[in-house]
């Protein structure tokens, strides 16, 4: 009986193969992290918690929480309230309107 998906098996390997829809909201999902960790200098904590609040939105949310990351980041009045990347997601903060004064 071979391994259920998401586990792994003895050597390590991943257990089940991944859908070619996962593959790229899990690509999706890394440009996210990366770009959030590289506009607001926090570190990423949770990816666990993160993977979970991404999967709940729409893909056109999805484009949206990448694409504005520097509009949020930016119109913060003082960056020691910024949220973390989790927050950020579960709050839908960007749906948000920005105003685009530090172009």
């Amino acid at each position: 009986m071979p391994p259920k998906a998401g586990l792994r098996c003895l050597d390590g390997s991943p257990g089940g193969k991944k859908q070619p829809g996962e593959r790229l909201v899990d690509e999706a999902l890394q440009v996210f992290i990366a770009r959030y960790s590289e506009v607001t200098h926090l570190p990423i904590e949770n990816k666990g918690q993160i993977s979970k609040a991404w999967k709940r939105l729409s893909t056109r949310e999805r484009g949206l929480a990448t694409e504005r990351i520097e509009d949020y980041y930016y119109n913060l009045d003082n960056v020691q309230y910024c949220y973390r990347a989790v927050r950020y997601l579960e709050s839908k903060v960007f749906e948000n309107e920005f105003c685009n004064s530090f172009l």
